[in-house]
């Protein structure tokens, strides 16, 4: 199930807390990202339809389904930092999942 995440964009913190756990997961999860890989992920535009697939202004320009492309190169670049024992570290965790603090700018 986790692995099926990789169909859908997450946003930049999304998908840095998503390549942080994967990366604590490592090699228990490689065979399913590479499974993507080969076979795509269609998952996200199968469920929520094509027009999901167009970049979306409220998504900053991203599509909520990636391209099958955009897919490939993600994973493939996770798979590499799971094979050189790339790991995501307590403190880069917590700082992933921290609220984001308000700016002074938000507190006037």
């Amino acid at each position: 199930m986790f692995a099926s995440l990789s169909g859908y964009y997450l946003g930049t913190r999304g998908e840095e807390l998503y390549d942080c756990l994967a990366l604590r997961k490592g090699k228990a999860l490689e065979p399913y990202l590479e499974e993507y890989v080969r076979n795509g992920n269609a998952e996200c535009s199968q469920e929520l339809g094509q027009g999901f697939t167009k970049p979306s202004y409220a998504l900053r320009g991203y599509a909520l389904c990636p391209s099958g492309q955009q897919q490939k190169a993600h994973l493939t670049t996770l798979i590499a930092e799971i094979d050189s024992s790339k790991s995501c570290s307590d403190s880069k965790l917590a700082a992933v999942t921290a609220s984001p603090q308000p700016s002074s700018a938000d507190t006037r």
